[in-house]
């Protein structure tokens, strides 16, 4: 039967060692040497195999080499009291047996009474540590800037190409930073997987396979960046704001498309009668420019102050014999990297009061990423209406029409939001050989 471990991080992957009486002429000593990996990281020992072992009973000395199993068998024994001892390796230290107080390696002490003994086991981990960091490389340049920062949370994965059954994993601290120790020489491959799945970054520096000869490496760094979301450096913005009041003709429209942001707004309205306006229409690539409060229930203000990348608001007053005709959108993108979310609206009124805000948050650091919403609150004679939806190709259509016409009062609150995450994918064939 095997011998049990000290170490509560080992276990063992053999069976049962037999020792077969009639291969031995006298008495038999036998036991294993097993691999002990690093405890926090999915602990799973293997056995090592050409390890040396002696066992020592005064001056003779027998040796014997571990097998593929990591199994060593010396036979022929006589009764006695034996020093069993492993021979260092290179790239190996011995974790067990070792001395309970200064922690350095020890020979097992075995007494052969007149019966073979079995279970007289070693552990084994390796000398190597592989570390590195992992940074939001901005500027998609290869290497961390000064004021890139580092990303936290991410799990960086090491696997054994000699047997991938062998793999540590460890996520990155507050500083980006990552190691795994107790591996010993060979060759490795490195990956990584971003917090909770996240989808959108891509990869500008990523270490595929390293080898370890006799130290260990560092400096081992992944460096990503959001191809399609992130702020860039050289960003653009644009700001048009107005306060008016007459009686009169009034014919106005903007529109703004940024492929960058994955946004599409329009804003057109004319007509004749008394009229007073007050709007503002702002969009900022970076929207830790643009700063501004988003109508809230939950909050007991009534608004959040929120990081976005396109805000619009418009109060407006209006009577008059011709009617008011106005139609406004909002699109965020798909094939930009949108979410596919579209808010449209349209009225033609004889008279309105109304405050309304649309807004939208796209790149990563915008407090309300990867959302489109609008607040109206309106008060009309004549025709109002929206039409809105989101859609996704083969698996989502999200659909809302409402159409009033006549004197209406109403207040609506509106919103599209996708959280990105990574989800697993089957292969259409896979399990078929050919």
């Amino acid at each position: 039967m095997k011998g049990s471990s000290s170490s509560t991080h080992a276990r063992w992957l053999c069976g049962a060692i037999l020792t077969v009486l009639i291969l031995c002429p006298a008495l038999s000593a036998d036991g294993q040497v097993v691999y002990e990996k690093a405890a926090e990281r999915f602990p799973s020992d293997e056995k090592l195999s050409s390890e040396y072992r002696c066992i020592e009973d005064g001056d003779p000395i027998w040796e014997d080499d571990t097998d593929d199993e990591g199994r060593w068998e010396i036979c022929g024994l006589p009764p006695g009291i034996y020093k069993v001892c492993e021979v260092d390796q290179e790239g190996w230290t011995q974790s067990y047996p070792v001395n309970e107080s200064s922690g350095e390696p020890v020979c097992h002490v075995v007494e052969i009474p007149g019966s073979n003994v079995s279970g007289i086991d070693f552990l084994n981990r390796g000398d190597y540590c592989l570390s590195g960091h992992k940074y939001w490389d901005i500027n998609q340049n290869g290497w961390r800037d000064t004021d890139e920062k580092y990303l936290s949370g991410w799990m960086i994965t090491v696997v054994d190409v000699a047997d991938e059954t062998n793999r540590w994993k460890t996520p990155t601290n507050a500083d980006g930073y990552w190691r795994v120790c107790n591996l010993p020489a060979g060759t490795y491959r490195l990956s990584e997987s971003s917090p909770g799945g996240e989808l959108g970054w891509i990869a500008s520096q990523k270490p595929d396979k390293v080898t370890i000869t006799n130290r260990s490496i560092k400096d081992l760094d992944f460096g990503n960046y959001r191809i399609l979301h992130d702020e860039p450096r050289q960003y653009e913005q644009f700001c048009e704001s107005q306060l008016v009041e007459g009686s009169g003709y009034l014919d106005t429209k903007t529109s703004v498309m940024d492929k960058k942001l994955a946004m599409n707004y329009t804003n057109r309205m004319f007509g004749e009668g008394d009229i007073g306006l007050e709007s503002a229409q702002v969009y900022s690539q970076e929207p830790n420019k643009l700063k501004r409060p988003i109508p809230n229930c939950s909050d007991p203000s009534g608004t959040t102050l929120q990081k976005l990348n396109f805000y619009e608001n418009t109060k407006l007053e209006f009577r008059g014999e011709t009617p008011l005709v106005g139609s406004k959108s909002i699109r965020s993108i798909e094939r930009y990297g949108g979410i596919g979310a579209n808010i449209h609206e349209n009225f033609s009124v004889r008279r309105m009061e109304a405050d309304q805000t649309m807004f939208l948050g796209q790149t990563s650091n915008s407090t309300i990423r990867r959302t489109v919403g609008s607040n109206t609150l309106t008060s009309f004679e004549g025709m109002w209406g929206t039409v809105s939806g989101l859609h996704k190709i083969f698996y989502k259509d999200i659909k809302r029409r409402e159409l009033f016409a006549g004197e209406f009062e109403v207040q609506r609150e509106l919103k599209f939001h996708e959280n990105p995450v990574d989800e697993p994918r089957i292969c259409p064939c896979g399990g078929v050989d050919c």
